[in-house]
């Protein structure tokens, strides 16, 4: 199974392995598909890799693994080396070409598959920004606190108080605002999105997990984070 596209594929699974631990690659010649959940229950992943990132004539097979450990290795590989995955038995294994050939192999976990279904009928706001914009407040607002209340009133603000002072800025929406305000982790919505290209789309509501949709050049990344109490 050859990766055809190894930038992009080394910072989706750096992306992954920052908020989960383990899941599955569910392999088909489509590309590969990633769902996973965190240990705490708070996010979740949906990743897409599509035919135009991996080469793959493999049977449709789903095959366990460390993300943290897969990530370790993967760093190593420099962006114009070629990696292909090869699926044994009990492991996976990841060759590289470039300089000279190596090839890591990473040990097959069995990991249960979580279910939540997306549904974006139930969110009052919607808002496209680009990534970068995103990342900056997020990192402006982690230097006075620790977590982001987002607040609905005329418009959105984002708001960030700590004992060392308060931001607050705002975003543009998609449609009116109605009245809600709901927290996060600065730190978790800046994991969520550091590798994400472009424009990311946000949908929020008052009972409702954060929602994030975003690209990893030709990889599409999904999330929901569970709001905090406030």
């Amino acid at each position: 199974m050859l990766i055809k596209d190894t930038e992009n594929f080394k910072k989706a699974i750096d992306q992954l392995a920052t908020i989960v631990e383990e899941g599955n690659l569910h392999i088909s010649v489509s590309g590969i598909h990633v769902i996973a959940l965190d240990k705490t229950n708070i996010v979740f992943l949906k990743v897409l890799f599509p035919d135009s990132v991996i080469e793959n004539s493999l049977e449709p097979i789903a095959v366990g693994l460390n993300f943290q450990e897969f990530n370790r290795i993967i760093a190593k590989v420099g962006n114009d080396e070629s990696i292909n995955l090869i699926i044994h038995e009990t492991e996976i294994e990841l060759k590289t070409e470039g300089n000279y050939s190596r090839s890591y192999f990473l040990p097959i976990i069995e990991v249960k598959n979580p279910s939540i279904d997306f549904k974006l009928d139930k969110y009052q706001i919607s808002i496209a920004e680009k990534s970068s914009v995103l990342r900056d407040i997020f990192r402006s607002a982690a230097t006075v606190a620790t977590t982001v209340t987002f607040k609905a009133a005329e418009r959105l603000d984002i708001i960030a108080e700590g004992i060392q002072g308060r931001f607050i800025t705002n975003v543009v929406t998609e449609k009116e605002v109605s009245p809600f305000s709901v927290r996060y982790s600065t730190l978790q919505l800046y994991n969520l999105i550091k590798n994400a290209s472009n424009e990311i789309t946000v949908k929020l509501g008052n009972n409702s997990p954060l929602y994030g949709k975003y690209k990893i050049g030709e990889i599409s990344v999904e999330f929901m984070l569970a709001h905090m109490l406030i």
